[in-house]
């Protein structure tokens, strides 16, 4: 892991950047678990002789403001993306009623179990925001569940992650080769949804030119 220990002093700061970054990301969608990006915090903050107290609050603010961003742009826009096809067709009206009952009864739980897993934790938190849970409720809950684990997850990374050194080396290549293909296909699937909302709108306009015109 030469590439790691060899690091100028410079990539202290961007180390912190980096993990910030990273969990802003999860919090947003990326379906990266978190425990990963704390773990390699935790690690560059001891190969770039940085500070672990900082690396943790770098950590907290981007797990925190990721989930609040999604929570936010849920609450305004949530309902109106659930009318559209094809979700209107998966939340009829009566399943709706359910999950606002569902939330009122468990949110709690629900937000907190869900900020472990990260194939669930962007969709739940979108669906609580737009199910009706109070913003202070969800971010108490998300709070709870960063503090209990984003310290103690870069300690470990800290105080032992140089022992993953030889376990990661035979890896690197593949670990760049992924990371790469992740960023490809978000912005891929972003140019194709660009596309699409285009056409739909282009298709919106000529229908009404039509009406105004047969009228």
């Amino acid at each position: 892991m030469e590439w790691f220990a060899n690091l100028p002093a410079w990539m202290e700061q961007g180390a912190y950047f980096l993990i910030f970054f990273a969990l802003f990301l999860s919090g947003i969608g990326l379906p990266v678990p978190e425990e990963i990006s704390f773990l390699l915090g935790g690690y560059l903050a001891e190969e770039t002789n940085g500070s672990l107290g900082l690396m943790i609050v770098a950590a907290v603010a981007g797990v925190l403001l990721g989930d609040v961003l999604l929570f936010v742009l849920a609450r305004r826009h949530g309902e109106k993306l659930l009318a559209v096809w094809p979700f209107r067709l998966l939340f009829t009206p009566a399943r709706l009623v359910r999950g606002r009952r569902f939330f009122a009864n468990h949110g709690s739980k629900t937000i907190f179990l869900a900020g472990f897993f990260a194939g669930i934790r962007a969709t739940v938190f979108f669906m609580s925001s737009t199910m009706g849970v109070r913003f202070s409720h969800f971010l108490f809950w998300d709070s709870v569940r960063t503090l209990l684990t984003c310290p103690i997850s870069i300690w470990v990374g800290y105080r032992f992650g140089t022992c993953a050194k030889d376990i990661i080396e035979p890896y690197k290549e593949l670990i760049s080769l992924l990371l790469a293909l992740v960023i490809a296909v978000l912005v891929l699937r972003e140019l194709i949804r660009r596309r699409r909302l285009k056409a739909r709108g282009m298709i919106a306009n000529g229908r009404n030119a039509g009406t105004r015109n047969a009228v």
